[in-house]
This record gives C-alpha cells, sequence and structure tokens, in this order.
C-alpha cells in the first residue's frame, strides 16, 4: 500500500474514496492521532487521514484525484458559485441594517 493523498479535511476524503471506489480502486484511509476514536463516536472534526492505495493502483489514483481537483477550481473559477456570494453578502448587509436600525430606535 501506497500513501496518494494526505488531508485535514473529512469532506476531501469522502470525495476521494467515493471516486476511487467507483473506478474499481480501493482505498484504505488512515487517521492521525486521535481521528480514529472520534470518527467512531461521530464526531464533526478536521483530522489528518492518510488514505492508501495498492502500488499497482497508484498511478491511476493520482490521476483521478487530480482531475476531481481540477474540476473542482475550474467550477469555481467559471463564477458558478459567485450569485451565491454576492446573495450572501446582501443579506449579511440586510440583516446588519436591521439589527443597527431596530437598536437605534430601542435607544430613542
Amino acid at each position: 500500500m501506497r500513501e496518494v493523498y494526505h488531508t485535514g479535511h473529512q469532506l476531501d476524503v469522502d470525495l476521494i474514496i467515493g471516486v476511487l471506489d467507483e473506478n474499481g480502486i480501493q482505498a484504505d484511509v488512515r487517521y492521525c492521532g486521535a481521528g480514529d476514536y472520534m470518527k467512531i463516536l461521530g464526531a464533526v472534526y478536521n483530522a489528518d487521514c492518510q488514505i492508501y492505495v495498492p502500488d499497482s493502483d497508484y498511478n491511476r489514483a493520482r490521476q483521478l484525484i487530480k482531475s476531481v481537483f481540477e474540476n473542482q477550481q475550474t467550477k469555481n473559477k467559471t463564477g458558478s458559485y459567485k450569485g451565491q456570494r454576492i446573495f450572501a453578502w446582501i443579506m449579511i448587509i440586510f440583516w446588519m441594517l436591521v439589527f443597527i436600525s431596530i437598536f437605534v430606535f430601542e435607544i430613542m
């Protein structure tokens, strides 16, 4: 077995394991430190994780992982989330103004 990826984010681990599994590559996840214990308890956490694959599948696994993250970066660069970010900032500013106006009128 050979380490193909190292991360501190569980979402990345789940995504990579799913892609590798869909392509017939058996992967093993090893959590560093107390990561295994926290996983058993079902806690939400960011623990260091190492993903291992068989030596024979290493190059193919690296290519698949690279393509997954290139696709995510391309999606972000095309601005598909730009509208959502703008809407979120508008809502934050709106609610800040509402709370400030409530506070100001309560003082008067």
